[in-house]
């Protein structure tokens, strides 16, 4: 009777299990997840032994978002595929007009899921409401938008747990169930928002969901929200993470910082440890913009300002690990679409090129150098200024002493022609009638 018992299971377009059954652990690998639930919600004890149970991974995405924000959403597509070829990707899709685009969703396996957000007109009224010097996220309609979209997950996947990124995320190892724990969370899971021995659960960036317990609730979440938009929330965290964590307090756990891992901290061990990297506040254009003198949003000079002069080493790592999935879906674009200057789009260019090249970043500094001689001397770059902002002093720049040898070696060349111009040329002829002056 067993025997038959599983195999009838297998047919059934959806499966409820107990996790801790052996029987149910083997059909839910076998849907790989989907359609497959478990009411006890927490961990599968033969996850341990069997490392075959993948979460779902799922994004948020809007047509309207900056011209950056698709790249960056394409960058961390391709680094998921990179790392984990066969893991279902799933994408809440506002837009019709960009047909590009997804059929390249469609080229990378990613299950699309048509989003057309009924709140949408309500969400722009609580950013209009709100203060872009606290959070860039007022900044932006279109990716305000696309923040909010999450809310909406519950409603699209049918799975007991699903691991949603924001699109600057980058996957830098493989991970399964078992690697979340046996303590799962009954509702989210977030890690620190900023500092990284902060232990409350703040940034939604990366976030482990319960959705069938997040489904369960969705209409008394959405009521909470349009209660709260022109006063925001009760809480540090802005917009949504400050929706998600104050109506979701008493089932919100912590998630390590390996799966939510900040360039801006100078904690070597765990990024080495870490699985997913969080181009959280700065991205990776904003970085090459402080680099170049030209600053930073409001919102994000400090932590601009944090990752360069205090984490570097980091910082420089985290540049190799995205650039390497950025120039695998187009060589040029990310920088293009981040810098309208082409010196400063050749400069992005050739630092991405320079650090996946040299992905250890074993000194961040000279890489930079070696990007800025890159880049030809008649395209105007701040250069003494690039310098300035390493801590360096101009004078060992290789530029400036390639400048200083090309000027002595031409001005030689010049003595040289014009002394042997005259010596060699023999003096001309007066003419008759006249005399020399």
């Amino acid at each position: 009777w067993a025997l038959i018992d599983f195999y009838v299971c297998k047919t059934l377009p959806t499966f409820v299990g107990n996790s801790v059954s052996t029987f149910s652990a083997i059909q839910i690998a076998l849907r790989d997840g989907h359609k497959s639930y478990w009411y006890n919600s927490q961990s599968i004890p033969l996850q341990d032994l069997w490392k075959v149970f993948s979460v779902p991974i799922v994004y948020t995405y809007t047509e309207l978002s900056a011209a950056t924000g698709k790249h960056l959403l394409q960058t961390s597509i391709e680094s998921v595929r990179q790392v984990m070829p066969n893991n279902k990707i799933h994408i809440l899709y506002h837009g019709t007009n960009d047909t590009v685009f997804r059929s390249w969703l469609l080229s990378r396996n990613v299950i699309l899921h048509e989003h057309n957000p009924t709140w949408r007109d309500q969400i722009e009224t609580m950013r209009l409401y709100g203060n872009p010097k606290k959070s860039h996220l007022f900044l932006h309609s279109g990716n305000y938008l696309g923040t909010w979209q999450r809310i909406d997950i519950p409603l699209f996947l049918e799975t007991e747990y699903v691991l949603q990124l924001d699109s600057d995320t980058i996957i830098r190892k493989p991970f399964t169930l078992a690697d979340f724990g046996l303590n799962l969370t009954h509702g989210v899971a977030m890690s620190s928002e900023v500092n990284f021995d902060d232990t409350t659960p703040s940034n939604a960036g990366v976030t482990l969901m319960n959705v069938p317990n997040l489904r369960h609730t969705h209409s008394e979440f959405m009521d909470y929200i349009m209660s709260h938009v022109k006063t925001g929330f009760d809480h540090p965290c802005p917009s949504d993470q400050g929706a998600y964590l104050t109506f979701y307090n008493q089932s919100t756990q912590f998630l390590s910082q390996k799966f939510n891992f900040k360039p801006y901290w100078n904690v070597n061990d765990v990024f080495r440890q870490s699985y997913i990297l969080h181009f959280h506040g700065p991205k990776p254009h904003d970085y090459i913009r402080f680099i170049m003198g030209k600053g930073c949003d409001n919102a994000l000079k400090s932590l601009c300002s944090r990752g360069i002069n205090l984490s570097p080493h980091l910082v420089c790592q985290s540049l190799a690990v995205f650039a390497k999935a950025s120039m695998s879906v187009d060589r040029h674009a990310y920088c293009s679409a981040s810098f309208i200057v082409p010196a400063q789009a050749m400069f992005c260019q050739s630092l991405f090129e320079h650090v996946a090249e040299n992905p250890t970043c074993t000194d961040f500094y000279s890489l930079i150098r070696d990007s800025l001689d890159a880049v030809p001397s008649y395209m105007k770059l701040p250069r003494a200024v690039i310098m300035k902002r390493l801590g360096l002093s101009t004078s060992y720049s290789r530029y400036l002493w390639f400048s200083i040898y090309g000027a002595t070696v031409v001005g030689w060349v010049s003595a040289a022609i014009f002394l042997y111009r005259r010596v060699s040329m023999p003096p001309k002829k007066q003419r008759k009638g006249t005399s020399a002056i």
